[in-house]
Order: C-alpha cells, then structure tokens, then sequence
C-alpha cells in the first residue's frame, strides 16, 4: 500500500492492471522465464570468450571426419601431478595451476613479477610416472617463454614440450562420464592402428571448456603421438 501510495495516479493504474490481469503463478513463470533468458545469455557470452582464448599452436595434418593427425609446436607448460580418476585429479589440479597464471595465494616464488597470464586451451590430463598419478598442464600463452615466466610455487612446475605429431579425436560430453571417455579413448587408438600408424605413448585427455558449459557444447578430445606420417 505505502508503495502504491508513492507512485503517481497513472502509475498506480498501470501497476494495479498489471496484478489484476496476472495470476501469481504467471508472475512467477515469467520471473522464471526471465532469470532463464539471463542464464542463457550469460552462458553465451561466456562460451564466446572461451572461444575466443588462444589455442595450443598446430597445424592440420590430415583429417578425416572427428579424427585429425596434427603438428605441435614446441609448448611451454605449467603442470602438477595428482592422483585419482581423471575427472579427479583435473578438479584438483587446475586450482593450483589457474592460482598460477592469476598471481594468487603465494603461488609464485618471492620477487616474481605480479603480471598475469591469459588462460589458454585446452587443459589436458596424462599419465604420470607413478601408477594412479596423472599429469594436468596448462599451455603458456605464446607471447611467454620459459625465461620470461614468473617462477611457480605451490608444486607447480614449469616446462616445455618437444614438437610433436598427434593423433585426435574430438568429442561432446563430461569428462566425469567415465564409459565415454574410455569409449573415445579405444576409438582414437583403433583408428591409429588402422591408420598403420606407431604410437609413441600413452594417451592424453584435453578439455576445452569450463565445467559451466553443457555437455553438449564441450569440447573434448584424446590425444596419442604417433609416428611422423
């Protein structure tokens, strides 16, 4: 009433129509509605700035439908060892490693420069030396080299990858979906085989969205290095 009361006649008209004509449950379906449209935009917005981040530089080999043969170039990395699922040790990783490149909780030695880095993609996930232990490694933007990178802290490393060739296989989903996973990882080694090319390790997960994005917009893939073609 005190509000009502407030506002001017025509006001008062227009908002009274507006509850007269309205049933409460129409008002909150709309008010639903529009915090659903807000949602959804706010997920686009962010799905194009994630489409908009540096990719790890390579080049196109040979493609043939999801499967892609490609050529790296040498990678600087940052990386930390975790043990678990791969879903496990990539939740646990990346907050040491996003602390890293964002300059936060002590996780630069003392004297570092403070200057953030950009996130890149994708994250990946690889079998470390120890059994259960998987390696997660961001990629260094490529205006950063190995000398100019502030020293990590907090068990993170800095490193660089050799250039490499890589078989792929692109794909939609979680990557907590453990029968996916497996399922795309046998398909990337049996179109390598029937390829007639050599592996020359083990297989390494990439993810290339954050955890907001459906599994139906996600970017998955599975690497191998293979023989030069």
């Amino acid at each position: 009433m005190a509000f009502t009361a407030a506002l001017p006649l025509h006001s008062r008209q227009s908002f009274g129509a507006l509850l007269g004509r309205q049933s409460p449950r129409r008002i909150a379906g709309e008010i639903a509605l529009g915090a659903a449209g807000l949602a959804i935009g706010g997920l686009a917005l962010y799905f194009l700035k994630e489409r908009s981040q540096e990719e790890a530089e390579h080049t196109v080999i040979e493609r043939d439908g999801a499967f892609t043969v490609r050529r790296y170039a040498r990678l600087v990395t940052a990386e930390v060892t975790r043990y678990g699922t791969i879903a496990d040790a990539m939740d646990e990783g990346f907050r040491p490693l996003f602390d890293y490149i964002s300059n936060k909780h002590d996780s630069r030695m003392t004297g570092a420069t403070g200057r953030k880095i950009a996130m890149t993609v994708p994250v990946t996930v690889s079998p470390a030396d120890k059994p259960g232990a998987w390696t997660i490694r961001f990629v260094m933007p490529r205006s950063w080299s190995r000398a100019t990178l502030p020293e990590a802290a907090n068990g993170v490393t800095l490193g660089e990858r050799a250039p490499r060739t890589l078989a792929a296989v692109r794909f939609n989903g979680r990557g907590t979906d453990r029968d996916l996973i497996a399922a795309k990882r046998d398909e990337l080694l049996a179109w390598v085989e029937k390829r007639g090319l050599q592996t020359l390790g083990e297989p390494e997960f990439a993810a290339y969205n954050a955890p907001i994005v459906p599994g139906a917009l996600r970017r998955n893939e599975w690497w191998v290095e293979v023989g030069s073609l």
